[in-house]
């Protein structure tokens, strides 16, 4: 390779490229609990939350009233108190038949009618309190969490739902990347509507495929999923929670192999501050601004103005200008 018009050779760089995984998948609740209205516990009497209000674990969410057995609580008050009336009246006769005839006074025949009404009166009591723990039934919160109301009145949908505010990735691999991915190993995560960037780290990967329904959820057809590849879940965690939505896609990269940008110490010119390099762009020599950590064995680690596949002059001349020809 060279400059037209001069016989002396440019040697160019190419910075590798580290091997990489690429996931598909979606940001997800770590845990996610739906609730669903129960018909034999009754019809929703009160709500005590509101939508997207934080809730902790065993905190009351909704009551049931159970309108049937409220019926039978006042059927059975009706009959206790008939029967005390009952009662009332034969206590007052018992007295009266003290008070005129004297202790001598013969009061088994009323005795012996207020002891079974007693007892009726104790039983009813006992079926009322029975009742009244099933009249009204509290559904508390499983999970701390967000609430998310539905309003469903559908026993097959959910009526709410807690989502923890603890994200993580839930993505997918094809049956090719399996073998490359191992816990934790660093992601590179990019949040595919906002465009933002974090980090994060492969907390497991699955053994068993998925669905075809479960790889459609998670993203892979944006990699072009096969129904001819086998998919396996990968769940990867996330070093923060700032920005993210429940349900936004991402594409993670993993990275297999050193990621760090080296070249070699001979392609840099300049000095401190002003550290700079050529790249061949088009085949024509352009300056680029660099920083550099660090030097190790004839080379520098760059922390700013290269990246992989870029095609750099190895041992450029101080006198080397933007515009010469290289092939």
């Amino acid at each position: 390779m060279g400059s037209k018009g001069n016989d002396k050779k440019i040697e160019l760089y190419t910075i590798p490229a580290s091997e990489k995984v690429y996931v598909n998948g979606v940001i997800t609740p770590s845990e996610s609990e739906d609730i669903f209205l129960d018909p034999t516990k009754g019809t929703v009497n009160e709500v005590a939350v509101e939508n997207n209000q934080a809730v902790t674990k065993d905190e009351l969410l909704f009551t049931y009233k159970n309108d049937a057995v409220s019926d039978q609580i006042y059927e059975l008050n009706s009959q206790v108190s008939s029967t005390k009336k009952q009662i009332e009246q034969l206590e007052k006769e018992k007295s009266n038949l003290k008070t005129q005839l004297g202790g001598a006074a013969p009061l088994d025949g009323v005795t012996s009618q207020l002891e079974p009404l007693k007892a009726q009166l104790s039983s009813l009591q006992d079926q009322v309190s029975h009742l009244k723990n099933k009249e009204y039934t509290n559904v508390n919160s499983p999970i701390d969490g967000n609430v998310i109301l539905h309003d469903s009145k559908e026993a097959t949908s959910p009526y709410m739902t807690i989502e923890t505010t603890d994200l993580y990735v839930k993505g997918n691999i094809s049956e090719k990347e399996l073998p490359k991915l191992k816990e934790k190993q660093t992601a590179n995560i990019l949040v595919l509507p906002t465009n933002q960037t974090l980090k994060g780290k492969v907390s497991s990967v699955g053994n068993r495929p998925i669905s075809s329904q479960a790889v459609s959820l998670n993203g892979a057809g944006a990699a072009g999923g096969s129904s001819d590849i086998s998919h396996y879940g990968v769940n990867i965690s996330l070093d923060s929670q700032t920005g993210l939505t429940n349900g936004f896609h991402v594409q993670a990269t993993i990275n297999l192999t050193d990621p760090t940008i080296k070249i070699p110490k001979t392609a840099v010119l300049g000095q401190k501050d002003n550290y700079y390099v050529f790249k061949s762009v088009n085949n024509k020599t352009v300056k680029q601004k660099i920083k550099y950590s660090k030097e190790s064995e004839g080379n520098v680690i760059i922390t700013e103005g290269l990246k992989e596949n870029d095609v750099i002059i190895k041992k450029p001349s101080p006198e080397m200008k933007e515009g010469i020809v290289v092939e």
